[in-house]
């Protein structure tokens, strides 16, 4: 049985969280946030951005964040994930979730992953929206797509946030 996806996003500034939750309305869930670190660009005319140009875009670990508040959140402008921990809870208050097994027995709906600013790791619940995550990607045209079977030891290993 196929429990996410994972697939590697540009290292380059952009909107790859927006991106990768498309066919997802956020506002409808409650998140948590286990740890997050991007960049935005705090002078838009610089063309060759460094670290010392970027302002750290910082949400605080273990934070809930309600869905709009997320949406707003994100609907920055462009930034540079390092890494993002993302956990949504639909119909209850977000709690810790660390390992696949407190997943499994969690309320948690999905868990989004990115670490070393491209590496994507997504585990979904719902098949069908598991489903429409992983065409969002193909048409996304992110890279490396494939899917996280239930069988394999290395769905048992998934960093979660």
């Amino acid at each position: 049985m196929k429990v996410g996806i994972e697939f590697k996003i540009p290292n380059n500034f952009g909107k790859y969280i927006n991106d990768i939750l498309n066919p997802i309305d956020i506002t409808q869930y409650n998140w948590r946030v286990d740890w997050i670190e991007m960049y935005i660009k705090e002078d838009r005319d610089i063309k060759d951005h460094t670290i010392e140009n970027l302002k750290e875009f910082n949400i605080p670990d273990y934070e809930i964040v309600e869905g709009r508040e997320l949406e707003r959140i994100l609907n920055i402008d462009e930034y540079y994930i390092i890494f993002c921990g993302l956990q949504a809870f639909h119909d209850s208050l977000p709690v810790e979730v660390n390992t696949y097994s407190e997943y499994l027995n969690s309320d948690c709906t999905f868990c989004l992953t990115i670490d070393d600013c491209t590496n994507v790791i997504l585990l979904c619940k719902d098949v069908d929206l598991l489903e429409q995550l992983s065409d969002n990607a193909m048409r996304s045209d992110f890279k490396n797509i494939e899917y996280i079977l239930e069988d394999d030891p290395y769905s048992k290993r998934v960093a979660i946030p």
